[in-house]
């Protein structure tokens, strides 16, 4: 089993402001990434496996903060 979870971190600092990344630039664990990239071999697939969570974690943010209004 390959680890990714370095990859999977560099990708969200990198990516901070973009889709949800800095929930796992904040957020996460390395264990927790490492448990959610489990599935992974390659790290282009552990970061899309990542995209998926935040990504969820990102639209449900937007639609709490589209109550504000």
């Amino acid at each position: 089993m390959a680890n990714f979870v370095e990859e999977v971190k560099a990708h969200a600092a990198a990516n901070y402001t973009e889709d949800g990344w800095d929930f796992v630039v904040e957020c996460w664990a390395d264990d927790e990434i490492e448990i959610a990239t489990a599935a992974a071999t390659t790290a282009e697939e552990a970061i899309a496996i990542m995209a998926d969570e935040v990504g969820v974690l990102d639209e449900h943010r937007a639609e709490i903060q589209s109550t504000i209004w």
